[in-house]
């Protein structure tokens, strides 16, 4: 059912290494669905849509960190990699510009820098949690739900107050 009045509050991570749990809670989680769901191995619209970030996933992780670091050994051209991420920052660049324009935020121009160093961790956080659940079989989902006891911050009560009215 669609609330109007709904408030949602979100507890955003106030440290670098609470991005990282963070996000490997995120990660490990939607790959426990996958995989207890066995979402893409069906012939449904979301089974299509995920399968299809799955393999464009995969593809770029390989390219990364297995078809680049073969490349730079096998010809000993070590310039590869500075050319790969600065063309991959060129590109994440354009987008975010073009973004920008788009929404009228120079701002997200301004922070492409921090974001870029977070997108790095994101991969790198996102191929973690995949080893994990598909290669080493760990962290089978068996609890349902989430429970907020042990909240690593207290919430804000300002932010409390319902801001929907």
């Amino acid at each position: 059912m669609f609330i109007p009045e709904a408030v949602n509050y979100t507890q955003d991570p106030e440290t670098i290494k609470d991005f990282i749990k963070q996000n490997l809670r995120w990660q490990r989680g939607f790959f426990q669905g996958v995989r207890k769901y066995r979402v893409g191995t069906k012939l449904q619209r979301i089974d299509f849509s995920i399968g299809y970030q799955m393999i464009q996933t995969a593809v770029f992780i390989i390219q990364t960190f297995v078809l680049i670091p073969f490349i730079v050994i096998d010809t000993g051209r070590w310039i590869i990699l500075p050319v790969v991420i600065t063309a991959d920052f060129f590109v994440v660049s354009l987008i975010a510009v073009f973004c920008a324009f788009m929404i009228k935020r120079m701002s997200v121009i301004a922070s492409l820098p921090y974001f870029y160093f977070l997108k790095w961790i994101e991969i790198l956080v996102l191929t973690y949690a995949f080893i994990e659940i598909f290669i080493l079989r760990k962290f089978k989902a068996s609890v349902i739900g989430w429970s907020t006891e042990g909240r690593r911050y207290a919430l804000d009560t300002a932010a409390l107050k319902d801001g929907a009215k």
